[in-house]
């Protein structure tokens, strides 16, 4: 049986940069005709030569408070921000219910390395010496 479903507006894979801030708006919708409650589980993974490896696992407090209820049918959204310290990986936001403690529903990114402001700087320094030098032979 469905109990809910969870949706983001993260892509499928993003580039980033470790220990900064990842924004998201997250949907959470009890499917159910009874009231349910939920928590959002943060699970970021890493898939080492083909076996995937939990590197960090836990809840996400919604207003202070690590579960939350709906009513039957009912929707919320809301704002998360996410900072995962560890690339590569997969981070999953996943809904979990709390009578069967089960995942229920989930959605994930994957994060591979993106250039953080030193090495875009660095990048910007070298193409510019190397156009620098281009104007100065003889």
């Amino acid at each position: 049986m469905e109990y809910g479903s969870i949706t983001w507006d993260l892509p499928y894979a993003m580039q980033y940069v470790p220990n900064t801030r990842i924004e998201a708006n997250v949907s959470v919708k009890n499917l159910d005709i009874v009231p349910h409650s939920f928590s959002l589980v943060i699970v970021l993974t890493r898939n080492i030569e083909g076996v995937v490896y939990t590197i960090h696992e836990d809840q996400l407090l919604i207003s202070s408070e690590e579960w939350f209820s709906l009513q039957a049918k009912e929707a919320i959204s809301m704002p998360v921000t996410l900072v995962p310290a560890t690339i590569p990986a997969t981070l999953s936001l996943c809904l979990k219910e709390f009578k069967t403690q089960e995942y229920i529903d989930g959605q994930s990114v994957n994060l591979s390395q993106g250039m953080s402001m030193d090495d875009l700087g660095s990048v910007m320094v070298m193409s510019l010496l190397t156009g620098m030098m281009g104007m100065f032979r003889v």
